[in-house]
């Protein structure tokens, strides 16, 4: 928690990218997410999942722009997301 409240506190604007590589959270998983979720609500940063099923991580997803984000893989979410306010991605211009 020490490593990922330093590396948030470098700036603003942050985004936190949280891989799950199978359908289901084991317990430990469970506790994992929910501390970084913890962490990256407290300091209002963006918090997104690659991978699973999003209906297993905590209900917690919803439309809102302040709710967590989720997507099929990191490869999907890096072709989607925004740089410099609108500039696509490189993967995504392809």
């Amino acid at each position: 928690m020490k490593i990922l409240s330093t590396e948030m506190a470098r700036g603003s604007g942050q985004v936190m990218v949280l891989s799950i590589l199978a359908k289901k959270l084991t317990e430990d998983e469970k506790h994992i997410c929910t501390a970084a979720m913890e962490q990256g609500i407290r300091q209002s940063t963006k918090i997104v999942f690659c991978g699973g099923d999003p209906s297993q991580i905590f209900g917690r997803l919803a439309a809102d722009g302040n709710a967590l984000k989720w997507f099929p893989s990191i490869p999907s979410f890096v072709s989607t997301y925004e740089i410099d306010g609108g500039r696509q991605s490189a993967n995504a211009a392809r």
